[in-house]
């Protein structure tokens, strides 16, 4: 076990990881600050929390109730020990089944927030896959495709609702392109970039649902100067 206390508006979380399974990224804590939470978002629905960073980071912004679904068990595991130890078992909940499942747990339409943190690559890339298991499926799409992913966010998110998210640049325009097919309209997007003068690497999202075009490209993150 490799404990790990984190600072976040200015409280305090005590994360617990294994260094084998997972452990919190910067890409995480990039995803939350970029999200807004309006007054109508009383539920937040997190697709793949892995050891509950996205849904423990949203909870120093916020008090409203925070649901993640996560396939692996071990990480539901990790993430239920943290969320009793920050003593933030009445705003938090982690389901362990998969995302495509989501359905089962909410009623369509219902649902005005989902973020995630999803897996980058696709599965006939040639990258090479993590030798921890749980890496490979965080990493990788050997669960859930991104495809799969929005048809999910599609199903639960009202009319006007959120998906936002963070993933590679080199697949922008297909994402783009999946997030239309169902109805899910891009509205800002922010690039980060690993350092001034360098290529943005991975971008930010926020798409609507039923949402008018209209795109926002919001100032570059540098994470280095």
């Amino acid at each position: 076990m490799k404990p790990q206390t984190i600072i976040h508006n200015q409280k305090r979380i005590d994360l617990c990881q294994e260094e084998n399974i997972f452990t919190v990224t910067s890409d995480s804590i990039t995803l939350v600050d970029f999200i807004n939470i309006k007054k109508d978002d009383q539920k937040i629905i997190d697709f793949g929390s892995g050891i509950g960073t996205i849904p423990l980071l949203l909870s120093t912004k916020t008090n409203r109730q925070i649901i993640g679904f996560e396939i692996q068990e071990k990480l539901v595991e990790l993430s239920n020990k943290t969320i009793k130890e920050n003593q933030l078992e009445n705003q938090i909940k982690i389901i362990h089944d998969k995302i495509q499942n989501s359905d089962k747990y909410f009623p369509p339409n219902s649902i005005s927030l989902i973020v995630s943190n999803p897996p980058y690559f696709k599965l006939e890339e040639k990258s090479l896959k993590n030798p921890s298991p749980a890496k490979a499926i965080a990493r990788h799409e050997l669960e859930i495709t991104f495809e799969e992913l929005v048809e999910s966010a599609n199903k639960l998110l009202k009319n006007e609702g959120r998906f936002l998210f963070i993933h590679r640049t080199e697949r922008f325009f297909e994402l783009v392109k999946t997030l239309k097919k169902y109805n899910l309209e891009p509205k800002r997007v922010q690039f980060v970039h690993p350092k001034r003068m360098r290529n943005a690497t991975v971008f930010l999202l926020e798409a609507v649902k039923n949402g008018r075009p209209g795109l926002k490209i919001l100032p570059p993150i540098i994470r280095k100067d």
